[in-house]
């Protein structure tokens, strides 16, 4: 049997095949064939690399002693390029020296900064022995050497955040880190809590962009009261509910969604919040919705008030809509007229159940018309007060 050293590359697996045969390539230039035929020296130090790098990735990690003689040989010649210190590196924590090791690997990435090789092997290294800090600086330079190597890189930095023996240390890096918001997403995705992701992003209070996709992962697991305490943090603007128990009900356009609101246009009609007013203008055509909030409202019976403007006219073909998230039960359709495409309901009041109803959306709906036209109508205010307010 051939003695090998091998250093574990556990979950890397084929991308570690990939990721060195990609660098033999990338660091020599050409590819082996070519370089052969280019030379007569039967021991020529590129060669030797060459060969030694393309069976470290076809064997994922395991270098040979023949190898390794090899490699030690022909570093005679070559002193300053950094793959013998790989070899030596990966030679030495192989027979149980990690640190002087480690301390190899480190002076190749000094003399080679782009050898993925190196780098994928430090990451490796740094990761069996809990330095989290150092996993995370291999990782994000890894993810700019490695077009889609994410997919791979960022569950590994999630764990060393939910890890409490490297969370300390992972938190610590990850706002400098090129991954941060992949490896946020990916701790929402596996059942993170709001309150961890506030912890680890107080420096980003009153951002919003990057907060919409864990927002609407806390929503659609059913963690309203969760997405919208990451919500209040990424919108510093967000005016008081008061008791109208809607978000910016006077549409002053300072909250966004999904607890303030969100407006749609397209092939449907067009809505937009201006002037102090939620402007829409509804063609008729097809069923929609031209704006939505979530609401957080508690088991009990509430009132929905509204007012349009230039109310003689006739407004377009529209209704409020109170639907519960959980099990989508229509609490309230309150149309703006009489109409055949909406059920003739009057009543303003609704009832929210005490089960299954933690959140609520509220949507101005169109329903497709017998007769499409379009027509156009601005919302002063909504508001939800309780039912036996004055």
């Amino acid at each position: 049997m051939v003695a090998a050293y091998r250093l574990g590359v556990f979950s890397l697996g084929l991308f570690l095949a990939f990721v060195a045969l990609a660098s033999t390539n990338w660091n020599m230039g050409s590819n082996q064939t070519s370089l052969k035929a280019l030379t007569l020296l039967p021991g020529d130090p590129s060669l030797v690399m060459q060969d030694a790098l393309q069976e470290f990735g076809e064997k994922q990690g395991e270098v040979t002693k023949k190898s390794s003689a090899a490699v030690r040989q022909a570093a005679r010649y070559n002193l300053v390029e950094g793959e013998p210190l790989l070899f030596e590196g990966i030679r030495q924590i192989g027979s149980g020296a990690a640190a002087s090791g480690i301390s190899l690997l480190e002076e190749a990435r000094r003399r080679d900064p782009r050898s993925r090789a190196v780098r994928i092997t430090l990451l490796n290294s740094y990761l069996r022995n809990g330095n989290a800090k150092g996993a995370f600086g291999e990782a994000g330079a890894l993810s700019r050497l490695l077009p889609g190597s994410e997919t791979t890189l960022v569950p590994i930095l999630a764990n060393l955040v939910i890890d409490p023996a490297t969370r300390s240390a992972a938190v610590a890096a990850l706002p400098d880190n090129p991954l941060r918001f992949p490896v946020i997403d990916e701790l929402v995705d596996s059942g993170a809590s709001s309150f961890m992701i506030l912890a680890i992003t107080p420096d980003l209070r009153g951002a919003k962009v990057w907060a919409d996709r864990p927002i609407n992962t806390l929503i659609n697991r059913g963690d309203v009261e969760g997405a919208y305490r990451l919500w209040k943090h990424t919108n510093t603007l967000t005016p008081p509910v008061g008791s109208s128990k809607v978000i910016d009900g006077e549409f002053d356009a300072k909250a966004g969604p999904p607890f303030g609101w969100d407006t749609f246009s397209g092939s449907a009609g067009l809505a937009e919040i201006r002037d102090g007013s939620l402007s829409v203008q509804y063609y008729g055509r097809q069923n929609t919705v031209m704006a939505r909030q979530l609401l957080m409202l508690q088991p009990g019976t509430y009132r929905l008030e509204y007012a349009i403007e230039n109310a003689q006219k006739e407004p377009a073909d529209l209704a409020w809509r109170i639907e519960c998230l959980d099990s989508g039960a229509r609490l309230l359709e309150l149309p703006f007229q009489s109409s055949f495409s909406f059920e003739d309901v009057n009543s303003k009041t609704l009832i929210v159940p005490s089960a299954k109803c933690a959140g609520q959306w509220l949507s101005l709906a169109g329903r497709a018309m017998v007769s499409p036209e379009t027509r156009a109508s601005a919302i002063d205010y909504v508001r939800i007060v309780p039912a036996g307010a004055p």
